[in-house]
């Protein structure tokens, strides 16, 4: 048998490196499905990789106590979004807005877990510059207000066929 040559055993490296670690976004982890923003009328305005855990949270400033808000969500392979805990720098959101029980303190707010979690096959935001709405995946934040008219529905969804 011929000892590979040394281009041929790179190349090789290379292949089976692929397989093991997939290529991904950037962050070491591999998007294994798509979250898709699509306007009302159905034109799609932004497509955001979600990480292997499928985390992600939609971020917002509460208007009537003027909080921020972060509702964190879980994405399945069976294109369902659940709701799995929320935070805000107000104690009143929670209590009041949302219904949540006590929340537990983390240092810069409060966080409530939602059980069982919520379970939506879509989301319909509103974005406005006000409401300071965004989608956030892995520690980067796309502001959703300017993506759509002013008013105009957004839908969130787990695109099927970025299932992975």
């Amino acid at each position: 048998m011929r000892p590979l040559g040394l281009a041929t055993a790179l190349a090789l490296c290379a292949a089976v490196a692929w397989l093991v670690v997939p290529p991904g976004d950037g962050t070491g982890a591999r998007a294994w499905a798509d979250l898709v923003l699509r306007a009302d009328d159905g034109r799609e305005v932004l497509r955001k990789g979600l990480p292997r855990d499928g985390r992600f949270s939609l971020t917002y400033r509460n208007s009537v106590y003027g909080a921020s808000v972060s509702e964190e969500f879980r994405a399945s392979t069976d294109a369902r979004l659940t709701l799995m805990a929320v935070w805000s720098d107000r104690l009143a959101v929670l209590e009041e807005y949302y219904g949540l029980p006590t929340a537990a303190v983390d240092g810069t707010g409060w966080r409530s877990a939602v059980e069982p979690g919520r379970v939506f096959e879509e989301l319909r935001l509103v974005p406005d510059r006000l409401g300071e709405r965004a989608l956030r995946v892995e520690g980067s934040e796309t502001p959703l207000a300017g993506l759509v008219a002013e008013g105009d529905v957004l839908v969130l969804r787990l695109d099927p066929s970025g299932v992975r």
